[in-house]
């Protein structure tokens, strides 16, 4: 009995999870935005850019 409770508790769990870190996610997204701005962005595809050329 317990097994098949779990079984049916555990995808409620991932999905408020999932919810959960997808909000995060978005706070932390705009948070960045907003305090970084354009130069900080500018600069990680700045170092992005030559890694990107050696991997491909």
């Amino acid at each position: 009995m317990s097994k098949s409770e779990n079984r049916i508790d555990y995808p409620k769990i991932f999905f408020q999870r999932r919810k959960f870190f997808k909000l995060f996610w978005n706070i932390y997204y705009l948070v960045a935005m907003e305090t970084a701005g354009s130069l900080s962005c500018f600069g990680i595809y700045i170092i992005w850019l030559p890694w990107k050329r050696q991997v491909l």
